[in-house]
């Protein structure tokens, strides 16, 4: 007896696309733990750690530019989706956390600031703003690295992302940086 493989093939009325893989469809399947321990952050001074982002996003895919920012973050809208179904129901179909409900807000809050611009990557665009919470769940992507990173001005990917923790002063300061630009920043009351 032979076996057959045959490829899974998803066509739309445009263009035609492999179904994704497991290991594609694993990293969209929820909000993975950071890459580095952070558990040394609140000593004084300053502090680095680096994540390995994403080199390809499953499409279809969400961008994410802040204006003036010469880097745009793709992420998948099957993430996001899974996200807000997580946060309804948790994980085993049990009922969500505080933890996953506050996931899921953000990621939802996403999800609604999707227009119907596509950018050159064949991602939506967000609209103007995206809400202003949402930007401690793409932290929290970045730190995972299920982000996927352009530089528009050379239309490269960018391998990774530096999070760099200041708590040389009262109010400690987190940064997040991709090619040296600062993408968000945060105060944290470290004292």
């Amino acid at each position: 007896m032979r076996t057959l493989i045959i490829p899974f093939i998803l066509c739309s009325l445009t263009s035609c696309t492999i179904a994704p893989t497991a290991a594609q469809l694993a990293q969209v399947d929820t909000l993975h733990p950071a890459q580095f321990d952070t558990s040394d952050w609140q000593r004084p001074g300053v502090t680095s750690y680096s994540a390995r982002l994403q080199e390809e996003v499953l499409r279809p895919c969400i961008s994410i530019r802040q204006p003036y920012s010469k880097v745009s973050l793709l992420v998948s809208r099957l993430l996001l989706e899974n996200l807000v179904s997580r946060g309804r129901t948790g994980p085993n179909g049990k009922q969500g956390t505080i933890y996953n409900d506050h996931i899921a807000k953000h990621a939802s809050g996403l999800l609604l600031s999707e227009s119907d611009v596509k950018d050159p990557y064949g991602c939506k665009q967000t609209k103007d703003k995206i809400p202003y919470d949402a930007d401690s769940l793409l932290a929290s992507l970045l730190r995972s690295g299920q982000v996927v990173a352009m530089n528009i001005e050379t239309n490269k990917v960018i391998n990774n992302v530096t999070v760099q923790y200041d708590n040389s002063n009262f109010e400690g300061d987190v940064k997040y940086k991709i090619e040296g630009e600062v993408i968000f920043r945060f105060k944290t009351w470290i004292r």
